[in-house]
């Protein structure tokens, strides 16, 4: 009987730590998305640039030099 009662303590103090890790992943989880929007946010014009500048040049390597 002192064994069940060991094991349902250790399991319920267990259950706790569950509910407390959850917590803490969500609201990490919740600052990096925070951090990625704000970074798209603020790079987002730039990086548009830089793409439109490096998809112009994959349509037409080199420059238009060649056959």
């Amino acid at each position: 009987m002192r064994m069940i009662r060991i094991v349902y303590t250790w399991w319920i103090a267990r259950a706790d730590e569950r509910g407390a890790n959850l917590v803490e992943y969500a609201m990490l989880i919740a600052f990096i998305v925070l951090v990625v929007v704000s970074a798209v946010e603020y790079f987002g014009e730039a990086t548009v640039g830089h793409f439109d500048d490096l998809n112009a040049e994959w349509d037409n390597p080199g420059g238009g030099i060649g056959p």
